[in-house]
């Protein structure tokens, strides 16, 4: 899985399932919630240039 550079995950929760079709087979659940990293976000907001057309026409 990538990591992301602006979210973090979390509540992340890891079930184990037994698939009974196939035997000793297992597969797993994730869930988990996706958060913004706040603080990482307000340090790109501070260091985005501005950009200003100005003329005379």
């Amino acid at each position: 899985m990538k990591k992301s550079k602006y979210h973090k995950l979390i509540e992340l929760k890891i079930t184990t399932v037994n698939n009974s079709e196939i035997h000793n087979s297992f597969s797993y659940k994730v869930e988990a919630k996706v958060a913004i990293c706040e603080e990482k976000v307000e340090i790109e907001k501070r260091s985005a240039g501005r950009f200003v057309w100005a003329t005379n026409v």
